[in-house]
């Protein structure tokens, strides 16, 4: 499969009920220097966490304590933006959109 998808490496996990019953690393995290990749080679997912961010949030919208029109101040006071205005303004919706206006901090 890694040279049918063209990758250099890949990990895979399988996880079942909390029990981890396979970690294993299979091919290069470095290709030229062939360097192996492990069970604990942490690569770049790029937007997948958006994704999984979204489906944690189902639960507690279906279960009535999370409201997507609602300020994250609503639900973190303790989170600031540089301006009070967003602060106020800022919905969960808007932060699961990415449109607050903020800049990326991912240093990608």
């Amino acid at each position: 499969m890694l040279r049918k998808w063209n990758v250099p490496g890949i990990s895979i996990s399988v996880v079942e009920k909390n029990k981890v019953l396979m970690a294993k690393g299979f091919g290069y995290k470095d290709y030229e220097n062939k360097k192996p990749v492990t069970e604990n080679t942490q690569f770049a997912i790029g937007s997948c966490t958006k994704a999984f961010t979204a489906s944690l949030l189902s639960s507690p919208i279906k279960d009535g304590k999370l409201d997507l029109s609602k300020t994250v101040n609503d639900y973190m006071p303790e989170l600031q933006f540089y301006n009070n205005e967003l602060t106020r303004s800022v919905t969960v919706k808007d932060m699961l959109c990415h449109r607050t206006g903020l800049p990326r901090h991912d240093l990608a």
